[in-house]
């Protein structure tokens, strides 16, 4: 369906350009001819992300840990779709988690390939493949059963957070229209015929930002001192429109993701 598009030396300027877009957008290329990083083991990752988020409570940590892996896991992803076309190939058995303090995770790919330049149909079916089937379902299968999670909430939970990367697209007015097209696409791909339905900031808020009207709790209100998110579905309607009209009023949607022209102080080196 799609031929692999980015190979060694042409991948590596498409990893530097997201790399621009701050850590969300960010991949690692492993060095060539270096060995494969050991793959860590899910119950070892959430351990070290409860001590990191100060819960003792393990189904807690993992749903919160499985947003964070889902987040940048498909930020890239989507960012490379939206801009040039290209799908770096982010399958379970092509990445490597790396995880530091901070909450710094992201992903090495094993191997620089990618699909591209892809069509919306290629595209829909190279992500509900390769990183839906072929990374996020074990994932979640394996939290699920490792944690005694719902199975049923957890495609909810992963899929919530990237509506946020949506948003800081939607404020570059030249990659708005391909941005919605691309979150469709994506969103079929996550949920086929089940897309689930948006929630907007009510217009008296301001901005346009639209979040997944979730049926299910991330659990994020049982961490010390959380409040729950801004599209909680332990909140009456109004008061989620509400919370979310504040968030797209802000300057600054996510810490970590930037558009290049509209990124604050320099690009890292």
């Amino acid at each position: 369906m799609c031929r692999s598009a980015a190979e060694g030396a042409e991948l590596g300027p498409l990893l530097e350009r997201l790399r621009r877009w701050g850590p969300a957008a960010t991949l690692h290329s492993a060095a060539a001819g270096a060995p494969v990083p050991p793959l860590r083991p899910l119950p070892e990752l959430v351990h070290d992300y409860a001590a990191e988020i100060g819960t003792a409570c393990m189904p807690v940590a993992a749903s919160q840990f499985l947003q964070r892996y889902a987040y940048r896991l498909l930020t890239p992803a989507v960012i490379a779709w939206i801009t040039e076309d290209v799908i770096p190939d982010l399958g379970l058995a092509n990445t490597r988690v790396r995880y530091g303090t901070g909450r710094d995770l992201s992903f090495t790919l094993v191997h620089p390939v990618g699909a591209g330049p892809v069509t919306w149909d290629e595209g829909v079916a190279w992500v509900a493949r390769r990183l839906v089937e072929g990374h996020l379902q074990p994932v979640m299968a394996e939290l699920a059963d490792a944690f005694r999670l719902n199975p049923r909430p957890l495609r909810m939970n992963a899929a919530a957070p990237l509506l946020y990367t949506f948003a800081v697209c939607d404020r570059v007015p030249a990659l708005r229209s391909r941005g919605r097209g691309v979150m469709d696409g994506v969103l079929a791909a996550l949920f086929g015929g089940e897309r689930p339905r948006l929630i907007a900031a009510d217009p008296a808020c301001g901005g346009r930002l639209q979040l997944l009207d979730r049926r299910c709790c991330c659990l994020k209100h049982l961490l010390p001192g959380a409040t729950g998110c801004a599209e909680c579905p332990l909140l009456p309607e109004a008061d989620r429109r509400a919370r979310i009209g504040d968030l797209a009023g802000r300057d600054e949607l996510l810490p970590d993701l930037h558009p290049p022209d509209l990124r604050p102080g320099p690009v890292p080196g």
